[in-house]
């Protein structure tokens, strides 16, 4: 009896285990998507001073590439498996959706 008392302890421990580290990729998922997302939001806001025919925010348009250039590789390093591609970019599109 007290033997499988103490499986279950165990399997119960290993359960919640993995369920705490499943919860926290996801959460680290999520907040990489949500910072492409951000910059994704701020490109638009540019593009829009740029056509009305605002040319002063070019500095700010190049930071912006440089930032997002450093993300996506950032991003590519990280999210290597087609797994990992796939929830990153379903965080991504939930993410946009605040921009579009």
């Amino acid at each position: 009896m007290f033997v499988i008392m103490k499986r279950n302890k165990i399997i119960f421990g290993l359960i919640l285990s993995l369920i705490s580290t499943l919860y926290s990729c996801k959460s680290s998922v999520e907040k990489d998507a949500q910072k492409i997302a951000e910059l994704k939001c701020e490109s638009k806001e540019l593009l829009k001073k740029i056509s009305s025919g605002d040319m002063s925010v070019i500095e700010d348009s190049k930071n912006l590439g440089e930032k997002i250039t450093q993300l996506s590789e950032e991003m590519d390093k990280k999210y290597t498996s087609d797994e990992d591609q796939k929830a990153f970019l379903e965080a991504l599109k939930s993410a946009s959706a605040e921009c579009d």
